[in-house]
């Protein structure tokens, strides 16, 4: 759900899911500046396990994707990536 709030490509995205994923903003200039990351919220110890499951786990598995998997702009194509990078990391 990450990729195609980061990459619409005229797909519709319900408007409460987009409004949780908010882009990090790069304040130096490096190679990775090109592939998008998205914050991390503060969670306060007040909400439940529940309600910060996805605020807090979507931003921390999209970021430790690599740069080349969160670049791809297909859906399709980023599928078969992601499904290749975890197969590698799963069985090497």
């Amino acid at each position: 759900m990450a990729h195609k709030v980061i990459h619409p490509n005229n797909m519709a995205i319900p408007k409460y899911i987009s409004k949780k994923i908010k882009l990090k903003e790069h304040t130096r200039i490096s190679r990775s500046a090109n592939a998008p990351l998205i914050n991390k919220p503060w969670i306060p110890k007040l909400k439940t396990v529940g309600d910060s499951a996805y605020d807090f786990s979507v931003p921390t598995i999209w970021n430790e994707l690599p740069a080349h998997v969160r670049l791809i702009d297909s859906f399709t194509a980023f599928k078969t990536a992601l499904k290749t990078h975890y197969f590698k990391e799963a069985f090497h």
